[in-house]
């Protein structure tokens, strides 16, 4: 704080020489006086409209990152749910095919069809098989049914074919993505041997 006789002493030193620093006897700076070439009074309108541009830039990057990676993320999970529906669907048919003899396939066309029908062996009687009754896989409408109670649905497309005495099936599951929006369809494809 600054005394009477000081401040008397830093007016009178203004007074005199208005270009000089002003300081007391003492030679501490009077008041609140900034230096000469001292720019601690603010920023200018043009550093504070570039700082602001600069950080809407920073901003606006960082939400498009966001936002880029957010989808990434929706549509690695969508791709994920519909491999996992595809390998429940395929596990379904697998235990429903286990125990078939090949020869009891029924496929009306062996390089493409979308329905089997095929006889599991429940028993044996010596050496001989004792055979259920004829059981049906078939797809249509986008469902996959087992003599006639629906077993997956959400499929675009299910086909059998028989090479010699393998049976493999080709599983297209259709999912939906949604980005910024706008939906977008896309399927999921698995072809493996059901009985080996």
């Amino acid at each position: 704080m600054l005394h009477t006789s000081e401040v008397s002493d830093c007016a009178r030193r203004r007074d005199s020489d208005a270009s000089a620093e002003r300081t007391d006897a003492a030679g501490h700076r009077c008041g609140n006086a900034p230096a000469a070439g001292d720019r601690s009074a603010g920023f200018s309108l043009i550093e504070v409209a570039i700082g602001l541009f600069v950080l809407a830039a920073s901003l606006a990057a960082a939400g498009a990152a966001l936002t880029s990676s957010f989808n990434v993320s929706n549509e690695v999970s969508a791709g994920v749910r519909a491999d996992n529906s595809l390998r429940r669907v395929y596990q379904q048919i697998i235990s429903e095919m286990r125990f078939v003899d090949p020869a009891e396939f029924v496929i009306p066309n062996p390089s493409g069809s979308s329905q089997v029908g095929f006889r599991r062996v429940e028993g044996w009687n010596g050496t001989s098989p004792i055979l259920g009754p004829v059981r049906t896989l078939s797809f249509d409408d986008g469902t996959l049914m087992l003599d006639g109670a629906v077993l997956a649905a959400n499929l675009s497309d299910v086909i059998f074919s028989l090479d010699g005495e393998v049976l493999s099936v080709d599983l297209q599951y259709r999912y939906q993505l949604s980005q910024g929006g706008v939906a977008t369809e896309s399927v999921r494809e698995m072809i493996s041997p059901i009985n080996r």
